[in-house]
């Protein structure tokens, strides 16, 4: 059966167009978190022991339903703190080719701008009307933090000023507009580098490359 490994650039909103096709495994929903240092959900991922499980079934239900291929969003042996086992993760990857999944940077900020403030502000509010937008800006400063090392010293701090900017203009406006900042600044000066770079050491052939509409039709044809 043919594979395809789903990438793209932080925010181009591979989760969402992967949840759309008929023939995928979504091991993001399965492992119970977003793939990366700002992944994180409210409640805690499954054991490792439950994560494996359902992997097994989803796969063997998927390999006798007749789907004419495979596609599964691009990821590396760790989601959140779950591993992907060896034998699995080598053989959705073994002769798979990649299909990229391209937007501007201008809908990356936005579909961003959905998932981490406006999406994820609503969740936290819902589990605790209190605290929640307390828990939400812990939640991204931890994540900020958590990248501090690999992001650099100045870089850090002035993604911290950006985010605390945000936040002001917020309390002030209750409008959500100003994050835009510091989420430009995480996608260039921190996701992208590190993109290109992983796609610059990956074997992986690229069969296709566009937008969600051309990725579909291509898709589509197989």
């Amino acid at each position: 059966m043919p594979r395809y490994v789903l990438a793209g650039l932080t925010g181009v909103g591979k989760t969402l167009f992967l949840r759309e096709q008929p023939h995928m495994i979504d091991l993001e929903g399965l492992a119970h978190h977003r793939g990366s240092a700002f992944g994180r959900h409210i409640e805690p991922q499954p054991r490792q022991i439950a994560f494996e499980n359902a992997l097994a079934y989803a796969l063997i239900h998927y390999l006798h339903a007749g789907h004419p291929y495979l596609l599964f969003e691009d990821e590396g042996r760790k989601i959140g703190v779950l591993r992907l086992p060896e034998g699995i993760h080598r053989g959705l990857y073994q002769g798979a080719q990649r299909i990229v999944l391209e937007v501007p940077l201008e809908e990356r900020v936005d579909n961003t701008l959905q998932e981490y403030v406006i999406e994820a502000q609503a969740r936290w509010l819902a589990h605790d009307p209190g605290n929640g937008f307390t828990g939400w800006q812990n939640s991204i400063l931890d994540s900020m933090n958590r990248i501090r090392k690999r992001l650099g010293g100045e870089r850090h701090r002035e993604l911290i000023k950006r985010f605390e900017l945000a936040l002001r203009a917020q309390h002030l406006t209750g409008e959500t507009e100003a994050h835009r900042e510091w989420i430009g600044f995480l996608l260039t000066e921190y996701y992208d580098p590190m993109y290109h770079y992983q796609m610059q050491r990956s074997e992986l052939p690229v069969a296709f490359r566009g937008d969600a509409a051309a990725v579909r039709d291509w898709l589509a044809q197989r």
